[in-house]
C-alpha cells in the first residue's frame, strides 16, 4: 500500500535531495520532474501568492514518488475566482509526470487521496500535460472513473 505525506514548506525538499536524485536517475520520468528543474521552476514560475507543497509517496517506508505542486488563485471569465492546483512540472511546456520508481499500482490513488484530503481549499486540479499514452495518464483515468469525482479529460 502506498501512503502520501504533504509537506507545505517548499524549502523542506532539501531533505529528499538524495532520494529525488535516485528517483530521477531511474529515467522513467519526464526531465522537468528533477530536483534541478523543480528549483528552477520555484524561482521563475511561482508567484508570491501561490501555495507551494510537495507530496511524498511511500511504499513500505521507502519513497516511491515525489510530486511538487502549487495552489494558485485564478479568475475565470475575468470575475469568478477559483483555486487551481497544479503539479509544478505542469507550469512548463514539457509533459507532466510524477517522479517515481515504477508504475506501481496505487501511486495515483495515493496522490489523489492526499489531494482530496488537503486542508486547503482547491476547486480544480490541472494535470494538463500528461502523455496520453503514458502509464500515469492511464492510472489517472482509471482512478477518476471509479472515484465519484467530477472530471474532464481533454485530448
Amino acid at each position: 500500500m502506498i501512503s502520501a505525506e504533504v509537506i507545505w514548506n517548499s524549502g523542506q525538499d532539501a531533505r529528499f535531495a538524495e532520494t529525488w536524485a535516485d528517483l530521477d536517475a531511474i529515467g522513467l520520468c519526464e526531465p522537468n520532474t528533477s530536483l534541478e528543474w523543480t528549483h528552477a521552476l520555484l524561482s521563475t514560475h511561482v508567484k508570491g501568492s501561490d501555495v507551494v507543497f510537495v507530496v511524498v509517496l511511500r511504499s513500505a517506508g521507502q519513497v516511491v514518488g515525489i510530486v511538487p505542486g502549487i495552489i494558485r488563485r485564478e479568475y475565470v471569465a475575468g470575475t469568478l475566482a477559483i483555486n487551481a492546483m497544479y503539479p509544478l512540472c505542469d507550469l512548463t511546456t514539457f509533459h507532466s509526470d510524477i517522479l517515481r520508481t515504477s508504475d506501481q499500482a496505487g501511486l495515483v490513488a495515493a496522490f489523489m487521496g492526499a489531494m482530496v484530503a488537503l486542508p486547503r481549499r482547491w476547486d480544480i486540479l490541472r494535470f494538463g500535460r500528461l502523455l496520453e499514452s503514458g502509464s500515469i495518464a492511464l492510472q489517472f483515468a482509471n482512478y477518476l472513473a471509479g472515484s465519484g469525482l467530477a472530471y474532464r479529460i481533454r485530448r
